[in-house]
């Protein structure tokens, strides 16, 4: 048997915004900033109780673009409070600089929202096991002789997943009960729900040119796919008696299959350059233009 397993995103999404609260000014940091993680904290759960990962990700994009103005507004202030700031709006609007400039905090941008949403994804993990299928029954003798052997391994697999079998994994493993604290908040599932569930979490595949079929399961918690996995194995074995035979038992395996983190890290990194270059070129040439304009206009007048 297994319970529900705590959710992982809000301590992840806690762990995360707790660094990128380096971007405000160490003064303010050192001041507000356990508060601030605190409020973020309280409002990540609130959001998490509301929508779970879709209303967490809504949260995180608001969060995300008031840090980044109140972190710009703290830094302003600050430098008006040193008597420094006017130097800051004297920029002298060359292309290159100014491309620069838009491109590594367009970059920076894609960049971070891709380890965010990677870091708040909640985890899949993968667990199978692996059954033989023997034809020994006089029924699969004759379906043999009348179907291709893809027809018959088919008809294996549309069996594992039939209702007799389904049925048997929902009572062993007591999913209308668990599931229903887990998805349905608190009350119980009915069966037909519990089986719909259990398809959505199934991948069955023959292995080529062989009479094993691998039985898939896929969960947030690696206990929950790897009992899942097995008792479908189980529930189809005890259906069809000797002609089955379990080949290799699934186990929980810790690595998640999803999110894939140092894939997506360089995808958002790969889709940072092409938006940053996009972005920097014409926001550098659209600048270049207005400048131009703007010389051109002052020579005139004068």
């Amino acid at each position: 048997m297994f319970e529900p397993r705590e959710n992982r995103s809000v301590e992840r999404s806690c762990w995360l915004f707790q660094r990128l609260l380096v971007i405000y000014p160490r003064v303010h940091r050192e001041e507000y900033g356990a508060a601030i993680l605190q409020l973020f904290r309280d409002q990540c759960r609130d959001a998490w109780g509301r929508a779970r990962t879709r209303g967490l990700i809504g949260f995180w994009i608001h969060a995300f673009a008031d840090l980044l103005k109140t972190s710009v507004l703290e830094h302003l202030s600050n430098l008006n409070r040193n008597k420094s700031m006017l130097k800051y709006f004297r920029p002298q609007f060359t292309p290159f600089p100014v491309f620069f400039r838009i491109f590594g905090s367009v970059f920076l941008l894609v960049l971070l929202a891709s380890v965010i949403f990677t870091f708040i994804s909640p985890e899949t993990y993968r667990s199978k096991t692996e059954i033989l299928v023997k034809y020994a029954l006089a029924e699969d003798t004759a379906a043999a002789m009348r179907l291709p052997d893809h027809s018959i391994i088919q008809v294996q697999v549309a069996a594992i997943q039939s209702h007799a079998t389904l049925n048997k994994v929902s009572q062993a493993l007591n999913l209308p009960t668990v599931w229903g604290k887990k998805y349905n908040g608190g009350q119980p599932m009915t069966e037909s729900e519990v089986e719909s569930m259990i398809l959505s979490k199934l991948e069955i595949a023959p292995v080529r040119n062989s009479d094993i079929i691998v039985i898939s399961a896929y969960s947030d918690s690696p206990e929950e796919a790897a009992h899942l996995a097995n008792k479908v194995a189980e529930a189809y074995r005890q259906i069809r008696g000797e002609s089955v035979t379990i080949v290799d038992v699934a186990v929980a395996d810790p690595r998640p299959i999803r999110p894939n983190k140092p894939l997506n890290t360089v995808l958002g990194a790969m889709m940072g350059v092409v938006a940053g270059l996009l972005v920097g070129v014409t926001g550098a040439g659209l600048i270049a233009a207005a400048k131009k304009h703007r010389n051109v206009s002052a020579a005139l007048n004068s």
